[in-house]
């Protein structure tokens, strides 16, 4: 019998990686295949996770690997190591005797051993392996902390840079210690008295944009822009009165995943710094005064987004996030969609002026998707291209087949070669051909198993064909139930559909202004239907509005459609 065979892979993003995912899964497929396991592209799942993240919203790819595990969808999980699976020591050891229990084995490529948990001894030493891994973690970051906190304690820089100050080395040697920045520091007392006085966030990040005041931080694409973000927290700043206060949060572990806490006041360190005060006591008294009040009467309760569009739509100008804002249509309130980075930050970070009413563009986007994606015809073509690629595919398996059992034939013939050979040697001799007898045996084993695998490809992909049909034509029926009746999933659908989003630009016409929607397409992630952008079946032609010549749907690619219309 076949063994079907997943790999997983992960790269953590705050270590340096030894391999990346593509070298990981690269060697995990040498692995399957020196030992004649069948693999599955479907079951190849992958992961970009912090270190010991394991939460599955986080770890989507170990989510559905556990899924499919538990469903009875392949035999073995190939890894790297046990590290791969997390840090945890206590999630992995669950993990893995759910897979245990499943009867799905656990292989790391990298030392050729299993992830045995069938009795107390092999239990014990699976814990204890993780919990070595964890405990040196936990060391690794106590030790970071408790250094930091040192630096903390003698007034050294225990971070990086602060808008007002400039980090100097120390008398000493030992660490660099702030001073202040005179030019910086008049901003900073200008920015707190003009809140003091009643201005908002936006209006003064607008006009330190617009008068050309560096900012904090400047972005790769070289946009010197204020944001009112990044004011606020220079307000919260205790630095700014003389005051250096470190460790207000910690980072510890929830739910397996990696989450800023608070920390008690009683552990927070505090060290008067008064050499290093910017703002007089009495604008800082008022400044934190107004923000109380502010946080009071905030109605914001962290809801998301009900407009269908806010977040997906990008400006073609700055390539900013387009969101929804108050507007007018001569004497009545409406909601109009404009450039987020215009808002906040003035017209030097982005020259776009271009409104458009919220409700105008939510209507013309769904009217497209009913007409243009949910479609039997467009579902018909998905299915066809994908049927198409699978038949060709299965045709490249049955060359393979032929060239296996050619090459089969040759091992077979060169085992009873040897075979024979070593019946006919003297005794002292005969260990040689056995040996080569054992050799051709093991190739032939495995080629055989590659074999078997290739003969079975084509009626398995038929029936995926088929599964995959009727799952299409279902969900068809549920997007189009869906898009019509909740908002919510609306708005779902529209990001899978745009993975990449929409551009927004103005389109020149008479009268109103308008605005052009350009975005490619995926209309095969709505059905379950993966195509990748190689999918060009021939006959595919361009689609266009009956009423409105804007509106196009560019079909050259099946699951990767470009779009564009105007609203």
């Amino acid at each position: 019998m076949t063994v079907r065979a997943a790999i997983y892979a992960r790269r953590s993003t705050d270590e340096h990686q030894v391999e990346s995912l593509d070298t990981q899964l690269d060697n995990a497929r040498r692995y399957a295949l020196k030992r004649g396991y069948s693999l599955d592209m479907a079951h190849e799942f992958t992961d970009t996770a912090s270190r010991a993240e394991f939460a599955p919203h986080r770890r989507r790819g170990f989510a559905a690997l556990r899924d499919a595990a538990l469903a009875g969808q392949f035999d073995v999980v190939i890894v790297r190591d046990d590290s791969r699976l997390g840090g945890d020591m206590l999630r992995v050891a669950t993990f893995a005797q759910e897979l245990t229990d499943a009867g799905v084995k656990i292989l790391f490529y990298s030392t050729g051993d299993e992830m045995v948990l069938d009795n107390e001894m092999t239990r014990l030493v699976a814990v204890m392996r993780g919990f070595a891994s964890e405990s040196e973690r936990r060391r690794i970051a106590s030790r970071t902390r408790e250094s930091v906190e040192r630096k903390a304690r003698r007034g050294l820089v225990a971070g990086g840079a602060v808008y007002g100050y400039r980090n100097v080395p120390a008398a000493d040697g030992a660490g660099r210690v702030r001073e202040v920045d005179p030019e910086q520091a008049a901003i900073v007392r200008e920015i707190f008295e003009r809140y003091a006085d009643g201005e908002g966030l936006r209006t003064v990040a607008k006009d330190l944009t617009e008068r050309g005041i560096t900012p904090p931080r400047v972005r790769k694409d070289g946009l010197g822009a204020w944001a009112p973000a990044a004011i606020h927290a220079m307000l919260r700043r205790p630095l700014y009165v003389g005051r250096i206060e470190w460790g207000h949060t910690h980072k510890t572990y929830k739910a397996g995943t990696k989450v800023r806490t608070k920390t008690h006041a009683h552990e927070v360190v505090v060290v008067d710094a008064p050499h290093l005060r910017i703002v007089p006591e009495e604008l800082w008294q008022a400044v934190q005064a107004r923000i109380e009040r502010n946080e009071r009467h905030s109605t914001d309760g962290g809801r998301p987004t009900s407009y269908l569009l806010s977040g997906i739509l990008r400006c073609g100008e700055c390539g900013g996030p387009l969101s929804v804002v108050n507007g007018k249509k001569g004497y009545d309130p409406i909601k109009v969609y404009t450039c987020c980075r215009r808002r906040d930050r003035g017209g030097q970070v982005c020259a776009s002026t271009l409104r458009r009413q919220v409700e105008t563009v939510d209507t013309a986007v769904l009217a497209w998707v009913s007409r243009e994606v949910m479609t039997e015809e467009l579902l018909g073509r998905l299915l066809a291209a994908l049927r198409g690629r699978l038949e060709a595919r299965a045709k490249s398996q049955g060359d393979e087949v032929e060239a296996l059992e050619r090459q089969a034939a040759k091992l077979r013939a060169e085992v009873d070669r040897f075979a024979e050979l070593a019946l006919e040697a003297p005794a002292e001799a005969r260990g040689v051909f056995f040996a080569k007898v054992g050799e051709r045996q093991k190739e032939l084993t495995a080629l055989e198993a590659r074999l078997r695998t290739a003969k079975t490809v084509p009626a398995a992909m038929d029936l995926e064909v088929r599964r995959l049909e009727v799952d299409a034509r279902r969900r068809l029926e549920e997007l189009r139930e869906a898009i019509g009746r909740n908002p919510v999933e609306a708005r779902r659908f529209i990001q899978k559909l745009f993975p990449n989003g929409l551009t927004a630009t103005p389109l020149p016409t008479p009268g109103e202004r308008r605005m052009r929607l350009v975005g490619v397409s995926a209309p095969g992630r709505l059905f379950g239907i993966e195509l990748g952008n190689s999918a060009s079946p021939a006959g595919f032609e361009t689609l266009r509005h009956p009423q409105n010549a804007a509106f196009s749907l560019d079909l050259a690619r099946v699951a990767s459609a470009r779009m564009g219309f105007a609203a």
